[in-house]
Protein backbone atom coordinates (compact mmCIF):
# COMPACT_ATOMS: atom_id res chain seq x y z
CA UNK A 1 0.00 0.00 0.00
CA UNK A 2 2.89 2.33 0.80
CA UNK A 3 4.45 1.79 -2.61
CA UNK A 4 1.11 2.62 -4.30
CA UNK A 5 0.98 5.89 -2.41
CA UNK A 6 4.56 6.61 -3.44
CA UNK A 7 3.72 6.04 -7.10
CA UNK A 8 0.68 8.32 -6.83
CA UNK A 9 2.84 11.01 -5.22
CA UNK A 10 5.38 10.77 -8.04
CA UNK A 11 2.73 10.83 -10.76
CA UNK A 12 0.53 13.60 -9.39
CA UNK A 13 2.96 15.55 -7.25
CA UNK A 14 2.57 16.54 -3.60
CA UNK A 15 0.97 19.89 -4.33
CA UNK A 16 -1.66 18.47 -6.68
CA UNK A 17 -2.48 15.79 -4.11
CA UNK A 18 -2.78 18.44 -1.39
CA UNK A 19 -5.29 20.39 -3.48
CA UNK A 20 -7.13 17.23 -4.47
CA UNK A 21 -7.57 16.20 -0.83
CA UNK A 22 -8.55 19.74 0.17
CA UNK A 23 -11.31 19.79 -2.46
CA UNK A 24 -12.56 16.46 -1.04
CA UNK A 25 -12.66 18.03 2.47
CA UNK A 26 -9.98 15.60 3.64
CA UNK A 27 -8.17 18.30 5.61
CA UNK A 28 -5.77 15.95 7.37
CA UNK A 29 -4.38 14.50 4.14
CA UNK A 30 -4.40 17.95 2.52
CA UNK A 31 -2.41 19.54 5.34
CA UNK A 32 0.07 16.66 5.36
CA UNK A 33 0.70 17.01 1.63
CA UNK A 34 0.93 20.81 1.85
CA UNK A 35 3.44 20.46 4.70
CA UNK A 36 5.52 17.92 2.84
CA UNK A 37 5.47 20.05 -0.29
CA UNK A 38 6.54 23.17 1.61
CA UNK A 39 9.40 21.31 3.29
CA UNK A 40 11.36 21.55 0.04
CA UNK A 41 9.42 24.02 -2.11
CA UNK A 42 7.41 27.21 -1.98
CA UNK A 43 4.08 27.79 -3.66
CA UNK A 44 4.28 29.04 -7.25
CA UNK A 45 3.84 32.83 -7.25
CA UNK A 46 0.81 32.69 -9.55
CA UNK A 47 -1.11 30.40 -7.13
CA UNK A 48 0.56 31.30 -3.81
CA UNK A 49 -2.49 32.95 -2.28
CA UNK A 50 -5.07 30.32 -3.19
CA UNK A 51 -2.82 27.44 -2.10
CA UNK A 52 -2.05 29.31 1.11
CA UNK A 53 -5.76 29.78 1.71
CA UNK A 54 -6.41 26.06 1.17
CA UNK A 55 -3.57 25.18 3.52
CA UNK A 56 -4.72 27.64 6.20
CA UNK A 57 -8.31 26.42 5.91
CA UNK A 58 -7.12 22.82 6.27
CA UNK A 59 -5.20 23.72 9.42
CA UNK A 60 -8.26 25.56 10.77
CA UNK A 61 -10.41 22.46 10.32
CA UNK A 62 -7.78 20.48 12.22
CA UNK A 63 -7.99 23.05 15.05
CA UNK A 64 -4.41 24.17 14.49
CA UNK A 65 -5.39 27.81 14.79
CA UNK A 66 -1.99 29.38 15.42
CA UNK A 67 -0.49 27.56 12.43
CA UNK A 68 -3.46 28.59 10.29
CA UNK A 69 -3.01 32.23 11.31
CA UNK A 70 0.66 32.08 10.35
CA UNK A 71 -0.20 30.72 6.90
CA UNK A 72 -3.12 33.10 6.33
CA UNK A 73 -1.06 36.12 7.38
CA UNK A 74 1.29 35.34 4.52
CA UNK A 75 -1.31 35.63 1.76
CA UNK A 76 -2.90 38.73 0.33
CA UNK A 77 -5.85 38.53 -2.00
CA UNK A 78 -6.66 41.81 -3.71
CA UNK A 79 -10.04 43.17 -2.65
CA UNK A 80 -10.70 44.58 -6.12
CA UNK A 81 -9.89 41.42 -8.10
CA UNK A 82 -10.62 38.60 -5.66
CA UNK A 83 -13.32 39.99 -3.41
CA UNK A 84 -14.85 36.69 -2.27
CA UNK A 85 -11.48 35.19 -1.37
CA UNK A 86 -10.32 38.45 0.22
CA UNK A 87 -13.28 38.45 2.61
CA UNK A 88 -13.19 34.65 3.08
CA UNK A 89 -9.61 35.04 4.32
CA UNK A 90 -10.73 37.68 6.84
CA UNK A 91 -13.60 35.47 8.02
CA UNK A 92 -11.23 32.54 8.45
CA UNK A 93 -8.69 34.68 10.30
CA UNK A 94 -11.46 35.97 12.56
CA UNK A 95 -12.49 32.42 13.40
CA UNK A 96 -8.87 31.38 14.07
CA UNK A 97 -8.37 34.36 16.36
CA UNK A 98 -11.64 33.60 18.14
CA UNK A 99 -10.66 30.02 18.89
CA UNK A 100 -7.20 31.21 19.96
CA UNK A 101 -8.90 33.61 22.40
CA UNK A 102 -7.49 36.63 20.61
CA UNK A 103 -10.80 38.44 20.95
CA UNK A 104 -9.77 41.90 19.73
CA UNK A 105 -8.11 40.54 16.58
CA UNK A 106 -11.14 38.38 15.94
CA UNK A 107 -13.48 41.32 16.38
CA UNK A 108 -11.39 43.45 13.99
CA UNK A 109 -11.40 40.73 11.32
CA UNK A 110 -15.18 40.25 11.45
CA UNK A 111 -15.81 43.99 11.63
CA UNK A 112 -13.63 44.48 8.55
CA UNK A 113 -15.91 42.17 6.58
CA UNK A 114 -19.04 43.87 7.94
CA UNK A 115 -17.73 47.34 7.10
CA UNK A 116 -16.26 46.57 3.67
CA UNK A 117 -17.98 43.63 2.01
CA UNK A 118 -21.10 43.56 -0.09
CA UNK A 119 -24.20 42.84 1.92
CA UNK A 120 -24.22 39.16 0.98
CA UNK A 121 -23.70 35.79 2.65
CA UNK A 122 -20.20 36.78 3.78
CA UNK A 123 -21.66 39.84 5.49
CA UNK A 124 -24.22 37.64 7.28
CA UNK A 125 -21.50 35.17 8.18
CA UNK A 126 -19.42 37.99 9.71
CA UNK A 127 -22.45 39.29 11.64
CA UNK A 128 -23.19 35.83 13.05
CA UNK A 129 -19.57 35.31 13.99
CA UNK A 130 -19.28 38.72 15.61
CA UNK A 131 -22.46 38.05 17.60
CA UNK A 132 -21.08 34.69 18.73
CA UNK A 133 -17.81 36.36 19.69
CA UNK A 134 -19.68 38.93 21.75
CA UNK A 135 -21.45 36.13 23.61
CA UNK A 136 -18.04 34.66 24.47
CA UNK A 137 -17.09 34.79 28.13
CA UNK A 138 -14.08 36.94 27.24
CA UNK A 139 -16.34 39.62 25.79
CA UNK A 140 -19.20 39.57 28.31
CA UNK A 141 -19.51 43.35 28.23
CA UNK A 142 -20.68 43.07 24.60
CA UNK A 143 -23.50 40.56 25.10
CA UNK A 144 -26.08 43.32 24.61
CA UNK A 145 -24.50 44.10 21.25
CA UNK A 146 -24.67 40.40 20.36
CA UNK A 147 -28.41 40.35 21.08
CA UNK A 148 -28.90 43.36 18.76
CA UNK A 149 -26.94 41.64 16.00
CA UNK A 150 -28.85 38.37 16.32
CA UNK A 151 -32.22 40.14 16.55
CA UNK A 152 -31.47 42.08 13.34
CA UNK A 153 -30.76 38.80 11.54
CA UNK A 154 -33.78 36.93 12.91
CA UNK A 155 -36.11 39.85 12.21
CA UNK A 156 -34.59 40.22 8.71
CA UNK A 157 -33.67 43.84 9.35
CA UNK A 158 -30.37 43.27 7.59
CA UNK A 159 -30.58 44.59 4.04
CA UNK A 160 -28.85 42.31 1.59
CA UNK A 161 -27.86 43.25 -1.96
CA UNK A 162 -28.14 39.70 -3.17
CA UNK A 163 -30.99 37.35 -2.49
CA UNK A 164 -30.11 34.25 -0.57
CA UNK A 165 -31.97 31.05 -1.11
CA UNK A 166 -34.65 30.78 1.59
CA UNK A 167 -32.95 27.73 3.13
CA UNK A 168 -29.65 29.65 3.42
CA UNK A 169 -31.33 32.66 5.00
CA UNK A 170 -33.18 30.31 7.35
CA UNK A 171 -29.85 28.73 8.28
CA UNK A 172 -28.40 32.11 9.26
CA UNK A 173 -31.56 32.95 11.17
CA UNK A 174 -31.47 29.65 13.08
CA UNK A 175 -27.84 30.26 14.05
CA UNK A 176 -28.77 33.73 15.29
CA UNK A 177 -31.81 32.48 17.17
Amino acid sequence: LKWLKSIEEQEKGLLNLAVEYYLKDDFLQASEYFTRYLDTNSFPDSRKDIYGYYYGDSLFHLKKYEEAIEVLDDISFKKENESKLYFSRHLLLGACYRFSNEILKSELAFQHVIDNSKKDYQYLNALNNLGALYMNRFAESKSGEAIKIFRSIVDEEVELIEDLEPRHLQNYKSIAA
